[in-house]
């Protein structure tokens, strides 16, 4: 490609989510054809293959070797590119010009033309094998030879898609061209049959489930999207068309349903990621309705949510980075998931993409605090709560309830309800509900927002001292050592008002970026750094730094976004952020889903180890909400009381001292709690821990990446207790796996990695 083609894409990172999704870093250009860009041929697929190598397709005149036989040039060769995928530098074997089958038969991947033919797509089958389609056949490779094992040529020879195999062993081919049916062939290229008679559009790419009966086709000029169609029986049942996803026009467009013929995405190519969702690479930008073209849209096929996209924003511009993407042709990863290959048919390059990682590793479940019951159930939505010097829980509510202040021993204190306070000639009713955050002043009163007015409350007598009114309606609160105030507004956050101990403003303090939404902040000590909530689901958790608080900026320092494995640390909304008693930072981490109340929880960081860990809320009845607001701490640190908004009652947990064995709790974050695998990645054993806090039925299998089952480790009824699986690997090839525990209707996923 000409050099200097750039990704608008800030700087190297590419992530846009529409939920919690990947973020990926360009590393570099693994090959580079140096072709002038759209000259009607290029890269036409990529794979990797078990032993890492990379295997490209190459359509068109990439590089056009003449055959010479007395002489006379009677065709050209079209090879197969094969890449060590550290050097970028060919293997032994390649480029793969000539495949030799049993008994030496020999086909030179040649075409008559010296434009035209060659590679129309590149794909692994169950054992890590090539299946190579050139132009109107398609071949199986031995990955670690480039020996042929089989060839399919139809009678009707023209341009065909990429193959891929389904977990039953059938191969799913079909045309480019309109008018041509869908074959199924069996493991060992014998043709079984049509599984769609005539696709009826131009098409150059195939998805399939690993159970064969879902089919996903693409779709080139005057594109339809991603067609999505089902067969109940493959094989012997023809695929009918269930719906189609990518349904939007210039911009994205949630549906339950789509019209067939009324999407604008014209996927070239369709790759499965090893998280099971569906990558589509948007034809390039100048034929197709602005911001869906030269891009990869991210698909959970399941719910046809477009979960998030890479590339250009925009159209494309002119001059810049190699990591750019024009034309995509092609996606394929690694085992272990960490590193992408992306294939760019009109750039003519593979650019290698890194996994983003954080800082953050991922530990366990928060074992110093256990759950010892509901504290009150008197409030309505709580929406702040604070602990104040006399070990006395003070709780606001957005809902129609008075402040209260409660002793440890759940008994009001003498000045609780508060109803009404009166600061100067203001008269606010508390009772109205409102509460917006609380914290706990420098002087040790108490900070409460109540919409767009910020109060303080005399934590002796329970009336009003001071208020002073934002710009609209405000987040919780952060407070630093020398009692200085920050507080933002729900929507747009930004700037933060810096307020002294009196309520002067300081500063406005303006953030770049900054959530849309947030109902809280936090502050270090020395008021350096800010921490602002988010309520997009998945975050991220934006950190920001001042050299001098109130007279330098706060650039950003930091997102809490990924962890050290490259996952998303979350899922849902961050509503608030409260410091801990040692110094870790607790994130209250909800959704309102009924059907994921078991993951509502806080997510604990600790800045010391660059650890972080969850701790779940209570077990809720079906129907009922547990999702946080906020934690406050007893002054000693053991007892912590956790706001749910949506729960309408205050969570009480209690430290377990050091020694002491946890005991049965009534109620417990989770049914069950499945632990990573350890060690992981693994050479042949690991053990996998789960925890019960009931009896249930427990099934614990484990999968290959293909979604076929390895093996049942456990399918029985067990009791309450902790429990660890040996799981003896030896006889399975190097690769990512998963265990799936169900339990009591509930099921939880996780991936691990054999490495021999």
């Amino acid at each position: 490609m000409k050099k200097g083609i750039v990704v608008i894409c800030m700087g190297v990172l590419l992530f846009a989510g529409m939920a919690a999704g990947q973020a990926w870093e360009f590393d570099r250009i693994l090959y580079d054809f140096e072709l002038p860009i759209d000259d009607g041929y290029g890269i036409h697929g990529v794979a990797v293959a078990p032993d890492g190598n990379i295997w490209l397709a190459l359509n068109g005149a990439m590089t056009s070797d003449p055959i010479i036989v007395d002489s006379d040039t009677i065709g050209y060769y079209r090879p197969v590119y094969i890449l060590d995928p550290t050097t970028g530098e060919h293997v032994s074997f390649s480029p793969l010009k000539v495949i030799e089958f049993p008994g030496g038969v020999l086909d030179t991947l040649w075409t008559g033309s010296v434009d035209n033919g060659s590679g129309k797509g590149i794909s692994l089958d169950n054992d890590g094998n090539i299946l190579y389609t050139s132009w109107s056949s398609v071949y199986r490779i031995d990955y670690q030879t480039g020996a042929g094992m089989n060839k399919f040529t139809p009678i009707d020879m023209a341009s065909m898609t990429e193959a891929v195999q389904d977990a039953n062993g059938m191969i799913y081919v079909g045309y480019v061209g309109t008018g041509h049916p869908l074959y199924i062939l069996d493991n060992d290229f014998n043709l079984i049959g049509n599984a769609i008679d005539s696709v009826g559009y131009i098409n150059r790419t195939l998805a399939v489930t690993p159970d064969g009966k879902d089919l996903y086709t693409g779709s080139t000029w005057n594109g339809i999207g991603i067609v999505h169609w089902h067969s109940d029986i493959p094989g012997v049942l023809s695929y009918t068309v269930v719906d189609t996803i990518g349904n939007w026009d210039s911009v994205y467009v949630e549906e339950e349903d789509t019209t067939y013929y009324d999407v604008k995405l014209w996927p070239e190519c369709l790759d499965w990621d090893p998280d099971g969702n569906l990558w589509a690479g948007g034809t390039k930008e100048e034929w197709v309705v602005p911001g869906t073209g030269s891009r990869w849209f991210v698909f959970d096929v399941t719910t046809g949510e477009r979960l998030y996209s890479v590339g250009h924003p925009d159209t494309l511009p002119a001059g810049a980075y190699d990591g750019g993407m024009m034309t995509p042709r092609g996606a394929a990863w690694t085992a272990d998931g960490k590193t992408m290959y992306l294939a760019d048919y009109n750039f003519g390059t593979v650019g290698v993409w890194k996994k983003a990682v954080g800082r953050w590793i991922k530990g366990e479940l928060p074992k110093d605090y256990v759950y010892d019951g509901v504290f009150d159930t008197t409030v309505s939505m709580p929406h702040g709560i604070v602990v104040d010097q006399h070990n006395r829980i003070w709780t606001g509510c957005y809902g129609h309830a008075a402040l209260s202040v409660r002793n440890p021993d759940g008994t009001e204190a003498p000045i609780s309800p508060i109803d009404t306070i009166i600061i100067g000639t203001d008269t606010i009713v508390l009772s109205e509900g409102r509460c917006r955050g609380m914290a706990v002043a420098g002087d040790g009163n108490i900070l409460y927002c109540n919409t767009a007015d910020l109060l303080k409350i005399n934590a002796e007598t329970g009336e009003g001292m001071a208020k002073w009114t934002g710009a609209g309606t405000l987040t919780k609160p952060g407070v630093d050592a020398t009692g200085n105030i920050f507080v933002g507004t729900v929507v747009g956050v930004s700037p933060i008002s810096m307020l002294d101990p009196d309520f002067n403003l300081i500063t406005e303090i303006e953030l770049t970026p900054h959530p849309g939404y947030a109902r809280g902040i936090e502050v270090s000590a020395d008021g350096k750094d800010l921490w602002t909530g988010n309520l997009s689901a998945g975050g991220p958790v934006y950190q920001y730094h001042s050299d001098i608080p109130g007279v330098t900026a706060y650039e950003l320092a930091d997102s809490i976004y990924f962890d050290s494995d490259g996952d998303p640390i979350f899922q849902f909304a961050i509503t608030t952020l409260d410091w801990g008693p040692d110094g870790t930072l607790w994130a209250s981490h909800e959704t309102e889903d009924a059907a994921l109340q078991s993951e509502n929880g806080l997510v604990v960081f600790n800045y010391t180890t660059n650890e972080y860990a969850t701790l779940y809320m209570p077990e809720v009845g079906e129907d009922e909400l547990n999702g946080p607001r906020g934690v406050a701490f007893s002054v000693t640190g053991d007892t912590a009381y956790v706001a749910s908004f949506n729960g309408n009652c205050i969570w009480r947990y209690i430290k377990r001292l050091e020694g002491v064995e946890e005991r049965p709790i009534a109620r417990t974050a989770s049914a069950y709690e499945l632990s990573q695998n350890y060690p992981n990645p693994f050479n042949s054993t690991t053990t996998i821990s789960f925890t019960l806090s009931k009896k249930g039925l427990v099934e614990l299998k484990v999968y290959d990446v293909a979604g076929r089952e390895v093996t049942t480790l456990i399918n029985n009824w067990m009791d309450v207790g902790h429990y660890r699986v040996p799981f003896d690997a030896s006889n399975l090839v190097s690769g990512v796996y998963y265990y799936r525990m169900a339990f009591n209707g509930k099921v939880t996923t996780k991936k691990m990695l054999l490495l021999k």
